[in-house]
């Protein structure tokens, strides 16, 4: 079963796609240990998004979970008003292209943000 972090380190291999990397450099990238990238890829290799053996991303498979899949598996939950990160909607680049009520404002919770919103949590802890 997929696990956020898989999310995180495929998106970083994708990025990295020119790239030669290690599991460490990727990990050190992605505030993770080696052993837990090493996870996230077995995991997307098994749900058929990355071939491990080639050290490539199903491109087509991955598009297609991230369009149509990504916000059934890892929904976001609206919590309590808190004091944080702006993030979707209420985030540059999309605040200034769509119109949304000022009173929902979300926020990656943190204590020394400006902004106060309904706090969401980010899909993997070290990504804010």
């Amino acid at each position: 079963m997929l696990k956020p972090q898989d999310i995180l380190a495929i998106l970083k291999v994708h990025s990295w796609e020119k790239t030669t990397w290690t599991y460490s450099t990727l990990a050190q990238s992605l505030g993770m240990s080696a052993s837990e990238v090493h996870g996230a890829l077995s995991r997307c290799a098994a749900a058929g998004l990355y071939d491990g053996e080639n050290r490539r991303i199903l491109t087509q498979a991955l598009l297609e979970f991230l369009v149509h899949g990504l916000r059934y598996v890892f929904y976001a939950q609206p919590g309590p008003l808190s004091r944080g990160l702006p993030t979707a909607h209420s985030a540059e680049p999309l605040k200034s292209k769509l119109i949304a009520s000022p009173s929902e404002v979300y926020v990656w919770p943190d204590p020394q943000g400006v902004v106060r919103g309904q706090a969401i949590a980010p899909l993997y802890r070290s990504v804010p």
